[in-house]
């Protein structure tokens, strides 16, 4: 007698959980054009790989509604980690400027990068991060950084906007390197 009750309580109560919906989730990428430059020569940096923040290194894509506290989107996720976007994405860059990040030892150049943030506030992208490299064995810190205010339209803009950001930072810093 009390199985049948039971079973019909269980069905009762799973029914509900079965018909919900699940909320969409759109997922984005980084991603940046090759570049038509023809390079004569590289110059060649050990690539030190990258460390991002752990509270952007996730697919949780960052907004900030008031000051130091980080929130996250919940329809909108990154496809992959930041971290492995970017590991990707920076070697790219680099190669538009004439830069090969070679994971072999022995370079006498090297180059890490530090990404510290990348949020959507106030209608604004920021993006702050540092590169470390070793150059004739002295140590060099340099900034990379960028503001991109986000056009109106859809969620789509605020991710425009983000890869224009680091985009625009790396550019900067491999001129700069």
């Amino acid at each position: 007698m009390l199985k049948p009750i039971l079973a019909a309580l269980l069905a009762l109560f799973f029914s509900g959980c079965l018909s919900r919906e699940l909320p969409l989730i759109h997922h984005y990428e980084l991603f940046v054009k090759d570049s038509s430059n023809a390079c004569e020569s590289y110059r060649n940096y050990q690539w030190l790989g990258i460390e991002v923040a752990n509270k952007i290194n996730s697919k949780n894509i960052a907004y900030k509604e008031s000051p130091n506290k980080i929130e996250y989107f919940s329809k909108n996720q990154w496809i992959t980690n930041l971290s492995d976007m970017l590991d990707t994405l920076i070697p790219k860059i680099a190669k538009n400027h004439c830069i090969a990040l070679l994971q072999t030892p022995n370079i006498p150049q090297s180059l890490k990068i530090s990404i510290f943030d990348l949020h959507f506030e106030d209608s604004q992208i920021f993006f702050n991060a540092q590169g470390e490299t070793l150059k004739n064995n002295i140590p060099y810190v340099l900034p990379i950084r960028a503001t991109i205010a986000v056009e109106n339209g859809g969620f789509e803009t605020i991710i425009e906007a983000m890869n224009k950001a680091i985009i625009v930072a790396f550019n900067e810093f491999f001129k700069a390197l």
